[in-house]
């Protein structure tokens, strides 16, 4: 009996061994598959909770905070197959760390069976730079003409040589209508000592540029690509992050150089002049200015006295061009316009200010124009674009029109272009431009890709996608109509331009 027994038991036990030799072997003859994936906090001692991935097909992605760098994760997951590349490197679940700051390849293999491959994307925050601000005493930044002060901190894991922290500064209210008539405040940041953002050169003055009336958030920065390949001496630089103020998310914003005399910026060398074209109205106390018989023109750097020799040549000098300009001898080479100017500068910038149909550049504001005692006159920086490409109901709703010039009848322009010498380098600008509209399209879904998780947390804040906000022309009710309208239009624009030019 007892024999028996044993026996029995033997078998049973040789039955199990088959069985679980089965069930084992099954699991890795079967189709390579990532069943799941997350971050365990006990692995990962920047979580505070346990990070789950969620499954979109072949792509699995999961966000982290903000305070939370991408470059040292170690991710847990189930498998079916036999081994799990990331990156082409072999991986142990709950053991391996990882560089999540790219959408980075994992790949389950088993042999026999093609291997399976999937997109693994984790997004921190919004994947943008994050800029910190802390104001003393939290004080509220509510007025254009003093600065808060505050200390600086701005965090990036793809690019940790942008890192600081804690740099003290002052910051305070900028701009005109953006100011007065948006909910997102535009401001302007002072460091205490020269200070680099975004691997750019040292300067203590930053422009964070709200755009509030830009849904797509593009248009500056794509005026400022178009500036960079244009023949204009210096356009402005930046980036975009995301801003928080005193803890408090305010948005993404468009961070850029300011335009001002500097080395790294507008460089007006020992004996030069920054100058803005310019409304009475829009020119404060304290302000330097002079007019012509076209326009009122404000003398933005240096610090200029009134009583001056420097003043006076300015002044006289602008005026000097003007006349010759508009005199019935400006065709001619020695007595006309010719020997003032830069004539590709004002063909760049007359062009791309038409391209993009920028409301303000005909005769209104952010018209600048430098001078170097010596040299000839170059219009730019480019500045102010958020109105364009079809976003203003001013001027009678006209800004919606792919059709008709508007920069073009600038006085100067309009004047220049009756000259056939200017209006030949206008046309060979317009080919430039013409043949650079696929990458100047292509900038476009670029950076509209890099902003697809930024435009999301922007429009949670200010509610913008789908609403009017002043002076919205057009209303669209998502972020890729939006993106597809200033594509459409610049496209649009080109080729009239170029049947009428």
């Amino acid at each position: 009996m007892n024999k028996n027994h044993f026996i029995i038991a033997l078998l049973m036990l040789c039955l199990g061994c088959t069985s679980e030799e089965s069930s084992v072997n099954q699991e890795i003859n079967a189709s390579p598959q990532l069943k799941s994936i997350y971050f365990d906090r006990t692995h990962n001692e920047a979580l505070p909770v346990n990070v789950n991935f969620q499954q979109q097909g072949d792509k699995f992605l999961a966000k982290v905070n903000r305070n939370v760098s991408r470059k040292v994760l170690i991710p847990t997951f189930e498998v079916e197959g036999e081994k799990v590349l990331l990156g082409g490197s072999e991986i142990q679940s709950g053991v391996s760390p990882a560089n999540f700051t790219t959408t980075q390849t994992l790949e389950v293999t088993s042999e026999g069976f093609e291997s399976k491959s999937y997109d693994i994307e984790v997004v921190r925050f919004t994947n943008l730079p994050i800029v910190d601000i802390r104001t003393q005493n939290s004080q509220p930044i509510d007025q254009k003409e003093d600065y808060v002060k505050a200390t600086i901190s701005m965090f990036s894991d793809v690019h940790e040589e942008y890192n600081f922290t804690d740099l003290t500064g002052g910051i305070r209210g900028r701009g005109n209508s953006t100011w007065y008539f948006h909910e997102k405040k535009p401001y302007q940041l002072k460091f205490d000592e020269k200070q680099s953002m975004f691997g750019l050169p040292k300067d203590k003055k930053w422009i964070f540029l709200a755009e509030q009336s830009d849904k797509t958030l593009l248009r500056n920065r794509l005026a400022f690509e178009m500036g960079r390949i244009s023949t204009l001496p210096y356009t402005p630089k930046g980036e975009m992050a995301e801003v928080f103020l005193n803890d408090q998310y305010i948005g993404t914003y468009h961070i850029c150089q300011k335009v001002e005399e500097s080395s790294n910026r507008v460089d007006l060398k020992d004996d030069g002049w920054l100058m803005e074209i310019d409304q009475l109205d829009r020119i404060d106390e304290g302000d330097t200015y002079f007019s012509t018989n076209t326009f009122y023109i404000n003398i933005k750097d240096p610090d200029t006295d009134f009583n001056s020799e420097s003043y006076t040549h300015v002044r006289d000098h602008i005026n000097d061009f003007e006349n010759a300009l508009m005199g019935e001898d400006f065709r001619d080479t020695e007595k006309g316009y010719r020997k003032y100017v830069d004539m590709t500068t004002f063909a760049d910038w007359f062009l791309i200010n038409e391209i993009l149909r920028n409301p303000d550049a005909r005769n209104w504001s952010s018209i600048y124009l430098t001078y170097i005692r010596g040299e000839k006159i170059t219009m730019g920086p480019l500045w102010d674009f958020d109105l364009a490409l079809g976003n203003s109901t001013y001027d009678d709703y006209v800004h919606g029109n792919t059709s008709g010039f508007w920069v073009r009848d600038n006085p100067w322009i309009d004047r220049m272009l009756d000259d056939p010498e200017f209006a030949k380098v206008v046309r060979e600008r317009l080919n430039y431009y013409k043949s650079e509209l696929p990458n100047l399209l292509q900038f476009i879904d670029d950076n509209a890709s890099y902003l697809q998780y930024a435009q999301v947390e922007n429009d949670k804040k200010w509610d913008v996608i789908g609403v009017y906000h002043w002076p919205n022309l057009f209303v669209y009710d998502t972020y890729e109509e939006e993106v597809n309208h200033i594509k459409r239009f610049m496209s649009e624009r080109l080729e009239w331009l170029d049947e009428n030019l």
